[in-house]
């Protein structure tokens, strides 16, 4: 078993539930079987440190455990999908790519004032996966977003309130060249 740190346990457990694609209103993983297999847990001591794991994000009101047709299953709670997206969106990065297109990707949102929690979270996220404010509520970046930005819209729910573009300049043009490094 790979040696994981403390909390890395249950960030793989939720991010193998999300990859099942099984979230949707609840997530289902089948139980400590899989997860023995996915963290290659051979040992007594390996197994229960992920039992341990298992039971800490029960606590936590991340998980519960269901018995159904004598079959064992973790179902991930609200509060679970919530940090499942904290887990991701921790990784979450726009990749340079080698050869830069000469178009910039904008992205402009008007996000209303009764979402301004959501707003103020929404241009944190952008600026940290590598977006650059050029003006309130207006990012760009020379390099493709749209994942990353259609994650994050879908996320807060607020896809109808981005515009995406694509442009072969901007008035800031040199500018923007020099902050992402670009030829």
């Amino acid at each position: 078993m790979e040696t994981y740190g403390k909390g890395e346990i249950a960030k793989k457990i939720l991010l193998l539930a999300l990859a099942g694609g099984a979230l949707v209103a609840v997530c289902m993983l089948p139980g400590m079987a899989i997860l023995f297999k996915a963290f290659d847990a051979n040992s007594s001591k390996e197994r229960f440190r992920i039992k341990r794991s298992v039971a800490a994000m029960e606590k936590q009101g991340l998980v519960i455990r269901v018995i159904k047709n004598g079959k064992e299953r973790l179902l991930v709670t609200g509060k679970g999908k919530e940090k499942t997206w904290s887990y991701l969106a921790e990784d979450m990065e726009i990749k340079p790519v080698k050869k830069w297109d000469k178009k910039w990707r904008i992205l402009m949102f008007d996000i209303p004032e009764t979402k301004s929690k959501i707003r103020r979270e929404v241009s944190w996220k952008i600026k940290d996966i590598g977006m650059k404010s050029i003006q309130n509520s207006v990012f760009t970046s020379p390099f493709p977003c749209t994942k990353e930005i259609d994650k994050i819209a879908h996320h807060y729910n607020i896809k109808e309130f981005f515009i995406y573009a694509e442009a072969d300049t901007i008035e800031t043009n040199q500018d923007l060249i020099k902050y992402f490094g670009l030829k």
